[in-house]
């Protein structure tokens, strides 16, 4: 199983020309395998926010580094970050 998520990194206090560097992290890990074993984590720098589209590439650039895709993966539901929750899931 691979897991990701986004992680806010302005507390690192990355500077770039004496300017803050705003930016997030993707984290993607595989839960247990021998790929972990083996490196099997992958971490890319974001510039804007959470996207659909910052997820698919950092996780096809994930896939591509371990050599092969996991048979689950788990990420935080991006659809409903900014809506209110329908009953039907609740």
């Amino acid at each position: 199983m691979g897991r990701s998520d986004f992680t806010h990194a302005d507390e690192l206090g990355v500077m770039i020309a004496g300017q803050p560097f705003a930016h997030l992290l993707y984290h993607f890990v595989m839960v247990y395998s021998r790929q972990k074993q083996l490196g099997g984590q992958h971490v890319g720098v974001v510039l804007g926010g959470e996207s659909f589209t910052a997820l698919a590439e950092n996780l096809q650039q994930s896939l591509w580094s371990l050599g092969g895709v996991p048979q689950n993966h788990r990420t935080d539901s991006l659809s409903f970050g900014g809506r209110k929750v329908p009953r039907t899931f609740r």
